[in-house]
């Protein structure tokens, strides 16, 4: 029973450490406590998504060089589970998902298991699809870059490139779904609707994103050829 205490108020110093920012206590705790499990989820978040989800780089840094768990499901603010790497791209680090990712990378040339880049949490989403809804550009890139699977659709089946032509208001989520379809993202996936990328960017009026789809073979739905129906029956009615 005081060993299994002492393990428990030793995980309890290290998450006071993570949260007070402090990389030197937090390094002190591990020194100390070499046979410390923190990948326990004892305190409802691992201490890699703790140190995430503080934005402290120099603390992930330290924890990396223990060999967390990269794939670690931990609970979020709302009690909702995510991996650290899923937590980085939430709050848009992009040094920190390059640390996570180049981690991983250097595990998987040694053939260790390391962050993933394609693991979904709630909703079956990636953090691409996470990168995609928040509109980060630069880290879309960087996770296609590594490996990011371009296709992997959330609980709706809307993939990334679903959500991309979605709402385009601005210059980066239609530079995200330019780049999505330039790597290889299937303009042919339809979601549980049966509704395809093309749906949403001519519903959005994304001309650049129409003419790409096209070009790159997207098939007219059921649902557009609908549309133009209706819009061409319109026009006929107010021209008499």
């Amino acid at each position: 029973m005081i060993k299994n205490y002492r393990k428990s108020d030793a995980l309890n110093e290290l998450h006071i450490a993570i949260r007070a920012n402090k990389p030197g206590l937090v390094l002190y705790t591990l020194q100390h406590h070499r046979s410390l499990n923190i990948n326990s989820n004892l305190m409802r978040t691992s201490a890699l998504s703790l140190a995430v989800r503080n934005q402290s780089e120099q603390i992930v840094r330290i924890l990396l060089d223990y060999n967390c768990e990269l794939n670690k499901l931990s609970s979020d603010e709302s009690g909702r589970l995510e991996t650290p790497l899923y937590t980085a791209v939430r709050l848009h680090n992009y040094a920190i998902v390059e640390l996570l990712l180049v981690r991983f990378l250097k595990l998987r040339v040694n053939k260790m298991y390391g962050a993933d880049p394609n693991v979904t949490v709630s909703d079956n989403r990636t953090p691409l699809y996470i990168a995609t809804k928040e509109r980060c550009l630069n880290i879309c890139n960087l996770l296609i870059a590594f490996g990011a699977n371009l296709d992997i659709p959330d609980c709706t089946g809307q993939t990334p490139l679903h959500l991309a032509c979605r709402n385009i208001t601005g210059f980066s989520r239609e530079q995200i779904a330019m780049s999505l379809i330039a790597h290889g993202a299937n303009v042919h996936a339809s979601d549980f609707k049966r509704r395809l990328p093309l749906d949403f960017a001519e519903i959005n009026a994304s001309i650049p994103t129409i003419e790409r789809l096209l070009e790159e073979g997207s098939p007219i739905s059921k649902h557009m050829k609908e549309r133009f129906e209706s819009n061409i029956k319109n026009t006929c009615s107010f021209s008499y």
